[in-house]
């Protein structure tokens, strides 16, 4: 136990403008594609959310799923997180048990989670679903993409009020949270999404409709945007 505490120490890096990424020696190609990655995608996604952005951003990369539960257990299990600036997330060169993806895709997990604390920076209140949605709709989802224009799973979409009431108990919570966003951006604009994500008033009052017609809306726009696989 000793000598593998030992090998584990983690070391600054690589820095990239806002970016610094401590990691352990193994890592060092890793830690530099990280920084690059948010790096290249820190300027739009700031952009999109109408932020400034005025802070710096510290990334812990762990070797293993193991260090990331020793270091980071209230998110155990999990292959990334952020909060307070800084993003804890294993390895990349380690594939995620959650998602079969590419290195190169697992680096991406990365700028999903710096997405995360630009919304936290803009709102510390913002709801679950809408945080999740906004950092998959700004942040890289091809997956997402992918998932919505050729096995979109409609036997699973939730009641609106259950996405935003009950997010923990709704299957593949995050895709759906994403498509409300993507139908919000679509139907009522970029302006709007971005007053919701500012707003502590009733969803209703900043979007301008009921919740009832917002999922009619949704419904309908999964249905002629999205393909499933049984439309092939």
């Amino acid at each position: 136990r000793g000598a593998h505490h030992a090998a584990e120490r983690y070391a600054l890096v690589h820095t990239a403008g806002a970016f610094s990424v401590f990691a352990t020696d193994r890592d060092r190609q890793t830690a530099h594609d990280v920084a690059n990655a948010l790096q290249a995608h820190q300027g739009q996604i700031c952009a999109d959310l109408d932020c400034a952005c005025e802070f710096e951003v510290a990334v812990r990369l762990y070797p293993d799923q193991a260090s990331f539960d020793r270091h980071v257990p209230h998110m155990m299990g999990f292959y990334a997180c952020s909060g307070d600036s800084i993003i804890h997330m294993v390895s990349p060169v380690n594939p995620s048990s959650q998602m079969d993806i590419p290195y190169e895709s697992r680096i991406l997990i990365a700028v999903h989670e710096y997405a995360h604390l630009v919304n936290n920076a803009i709102n510390p209140d913002m709801p679950l679903w809408l945080n999740e949605g906004v950092a998959v709709f700004v942040g890289p989802h091809d997956v997402y993409e992918w998932v919505c224009h050729n096995r979109f799973p409609f036997d699973l979409a939730p009641a609106f009020h259950d996405l935003t009431t009950a997010y923990d108990q709704v299957p593949a919570a995050d895709l759906f949270a994403y498509t409300a966003v993507d139908y919000l951006d679509a139907e009522f604009g970029r302006d709007t999404l971005n007053a919701l994500i500012r707003s502590l008033e009733r969803f209703e009052v900043v979007v301008g409709v009921s919740a009832a017609e917002f999922e009619r809306g949704w419904r309908a726009y999964m249905k002629q945007e999205y393909r499933s696989s049984n439309d092939a």
